[in-house]
C-alpha cells in the first residue's frame, strides 16, 4: 500500500510520460523506433525511476512518520489547570496532579523584557527524584500563539521525547514555521528556589531583547520531568564529563494563566539620544518596569565588546564596564547586567537596572569609551 502511494507521488511530481518522450526525442533520425530500442529505452526509464524513488521515498516516509507522530501528539493525555494572576506576583492556583506528581504555578512576573515564573512540584512517596539535579522541559506561549520560549533536554533518554520531539509538534500545533521562527528570547534558564519534604520549587527566567507581547493569557506547558547523576571521571590529565539521565515521568501539564489588565496594559518609556554619537545607530532604548533595554549598532563598540573573548576573565572584568555605562545627575553609575551581540551585523543589546522611576526623576547620560575616544550624550524621553 505504501509503495503504491510512493509510486503515485513520484509519477505526479516527476511527470514520467514527459520524461519518456524527452528521452525518446533524443534518438536522432529515428522515425519508427524498433522493439529492441524500445526495450532499451524502457530500461533507461526504469533505472531513472529507481534513482528517483530511492531519493524521494525516504522523504515521503519521513513525512508520513511525522504526520503519524503529530496525530499521536494531538491525542496525548495531559492535565489542564487555570490560575488567576492578581495585581501582585502571586497566582491563585490549585495543584494539578497526575502520575503521583502535583504541579502548579506559584507566581508570574512579566514585563516587556523579562518573564519569571515559579513552578511548584510535589512528589508522592515512592517517586525517586534528586532535588539537586531535577529538571524539566517547558514551553510558554500566549493566546495568539506567540511562542516565548521552548526548553527541553537534548540528551533526554525517554522514548520519542525530549527537545526535538516537543519542538516539532509544538511548532506545528501553534502554526509556526520552524525555518522562519525568530525566538522572542535572548536567554532563558531554570534555577532552584527551594527543596524540602518532596517539594521542589523552580524558577523559569526569560530575557527578551525584542520585547514580549502584551498578552491577556499565558500558557505554561511542563513535560519531561527528570534528574541526572554526574558520573564524570578525573585523572591527572583531564576530566571526562559524563551524565546519566533518569526520567521521572513523561506526563504533561498545561497551565493557563489569566493575566490582569494592569499587566497586559503595561506602559513602556521610550528614550532617545539628545545628541547623536558618530557611528551609533539606535534601534530602540526602552524602559520597562524592571530595566532599560538599549539596542543598536556601532562597529567600534561592537569590536570593543567582542575583544573580551580574547582576554582573561579578571582582566576583562576590569575594563568592560567602562566601555559602556550610564550615569545620572546624582553621581550614580549604572553598568549593564546582561548584554551581547544581536541578530544585526555589528549589532548589540544591553540591559541596565534602570527603572521607570529613575527615568522620570533623574537626568541620565550615556557614556561610550572605545579606542581612546569618549562619547557622552543625555538620554531624553521621546
Amino acid at each position: 500500500m505504501i509503495n503504491k502511494v510512493i509510486k503515485e507521488y513520484v509519477e505526479r511530481k516527476n511527470n514520467i510520460d514527459t520524461n519518456y518522450k524527452a528521452i525518446f526525442s533524443k534518438i536522432e533520425g529515428e522515425k519508427n523506433i524498433n522493439n529492441w530500442k524500445r526495450k532499451l529505452l524502457n530500461g533507461v526509464v526504469a533505472v531513472a525511476m529507481i534513482v528517483v524513488i530511492g531519493t524521494v521515498s525516504n522523504q515521503i516516509y519521513a513525512k508520513i512518520k511525522l504526520e503519524a507522530e503529530f496525530k499521536e501528539y494531538q491525542n496525548r493525555e495531559y492535565k489542564y489547570g487555570v490560575g488567576q494572576k492578581d495585581l501582585a506576583e502571586s497566582i491563585d492556583m490549585d495543584y494539578i496532579e497526575q502520575d503521583g506528581i502535583k504541579v502548579k504555578v506559584d507566581s508570574l512576573m512579566t514585563t516587556d523584557d523579562r518573564l519569571e515564573a515559579k513552578i511548584n512540584f510535589e512528589f508522592a512517596e515512592g517517586i525517586e527524584v534528586n532535588s539537586e539535579t531535577f529538571g524539566f522541559g517547558y514551553a510558554i506561549y500566549d493566546e495568539n500563539n506567540n511562542l516565548y520560549g521552548l526548553y527541553g533536554n537534548m540528551n533526554n533518554k525517554m522514548p520519542k521525547k525530549g527537545y526535538n520531539y516537543h519542538a516539532r509538534n509544538i511548532y506545528k500545533e501553534l502554526g509556526i514555521d520552524a525555518k522562519k521562527y525568530i525566538p522572542l528570547i535572548k536567554s532563558a534558564g531554570i534555577s532552584s528556589i527551594s527543596s524540602q519534604n518532596r517539594n521542589i520549587v523552580s524558577k523559569i527566567v526569560m530575557n527578551s531583547h525584542s520585547g514580549f507581547p502584551n498578552a491577556k493569557k499565558l500558557y505554561i506547558r511542563i513535560f519531561d520531568l527528570e534528574y541526572h547523576l554526574d558520573n564524570s571521571k578525573s585523572d591527572e590529565i583531564k576530566t571526562v564529563p559524563s551524565r546519566e539521565y533518569f526520567p521521572i515521568s513523561d506526563a504533561e501539564w498545561i497551565l493557563e494563566i489569566n493575566v490582569p489588565e494592569s499587566i497586559y496594559n503595561r506602559t513602556t518609556i521610550n528614550l532617545k539620544l539628545k545628541e547623536d554619537i558618530p557611528g551609533l545607530e539606535i534601534t530602540h532604548i526602552k524602559v520597562t518596569e524592571t530595566g532599560l533595554i538599549f539596542k543598536g549598532k556601532m562597529e567600534e563598540l561592537y569590536n570593543a565588546m567582542m575583544s573580551g573573548k580574547d582576554m582573561k576573565k579578571d582582566e576583562w572584568n576590569k575594563i568592560h564596564d567602562e566601555i559602556i555605562n550610564i550615569v545620572d545627575n546624582q553621581g550614580n553609575k549604572y553598568y549593564y547586567r546582561s548584554g551581547g551581540s544581536s541578530e544585526e551585523k555589528k549589532g548589540f543589546t544591553f540591559n541596565f537596572e534602570i527603572d521607570q522611576d529613575i527615568v522620570n526623576n533623574r537626568q541620565l547620560f550615556l557614556n561610550i569609551n572605545v579606542n581612546g575616544k569618549q562619547y557622552t550624550t543625555e538620554l531624553v524621553i521621546e
